[in-house]
């Protein structure tokens, strides 16, 4: 074993990003890991995506937990997990480091996990039965994750667009370990979960809007 020289430090000039005339929107491309904050300007909030996201969770029997009260703990530099222990049980974990927009971003991502769980032993078998025609079960499973988190998330006007397509592309080595025959079956299973969280978050965010309403009405009327 060779010994190598220690590493020599010089001095250099740096600059804080107030320095510069960078705008918020150029800083996910700037830093990638940097944590972002979505400010909406439209008919929703981000209360309401939040609202929204716990309806999905509920229709798929799964609880979303902090880390901070998961027994799983510290979470690292990842934004989230789905988690599902040897028992059966799951659970999906968020970092409690992340702003509301990342968890709801990466809360949407992990729940796509969790819808596409039953279809591990599907990709299992077809791998087994054509291993040129199919990609690893986890770069599927990213993959489709992913699309659905940035999907659902742009329809609320959350371009995660600089997070989600390095993320895709790591996944899946700029889409060349899909092929066009499994990308059809992926895309369309992307497509139909995506439209089910929209529709889940839509009518719990309208019958949120109706019940508070009618409080509303209720309380003029009383005055």
């Amino acid at each position: 074993m060779k010994l190598k020289k220690p590493p020599i430090l010089k001095k250099g000039t740096v600059f804080d990003i107030s320095q510069t005339n960078a705008t918020a929107d150029d800083l996910p491309k700037i830093f990638p890991e940097k944590t972002w904050d979505f400010d909406i300007k439209g008919e929703h909030s981000l209360t309401e995506l939040q609202v929204g996201v716990n309806a999905i969770a509920n229709s798929l029997k799964i609880e979303i937990k902090d880390m901070s009260k998961s027994q799983y703990g510290e979470l690292g530099v990842a934004r989230g997990a789905y988690i599902k222990s040897a028992d059966g049980s799951e659970e999906i974990v968020l970092n409690s480091r992340n702003t509301i927009t990342h968890n709801i971003s990466t809360a949407i991502h992990e729940l796509a996990h969790k819808k596409f769980d039953h279809l591990g032993e599907l990709f299992k078998t077809a791998k087994d039965s054509n291993p040129d025609s199919y990609v690893n079960r986890r770069e599927i499973q990213e993959f489709q994750a992913e699309l659905v988190s940035y999907i659902v998330c742009l329809n609320y006007k959350m371009d995660t667009a600089d997070k989600a397509i390095p993320y895709i592309a790591h996944w899946t080595k700029n889409h060349q370990l899909v092929d066009l025959k499994t990308m059809k079956s992926v895309l369309n299973d992307v497509r139909v979960t995506a439209q089910d969280f929209i529709q889940i978050m839509d009518g719990v965010i309208l019958s949120e809007r109706q019940q508070t309403l009618t409080n509303t009405n209720l309380c003029l009327k009383v005055e």
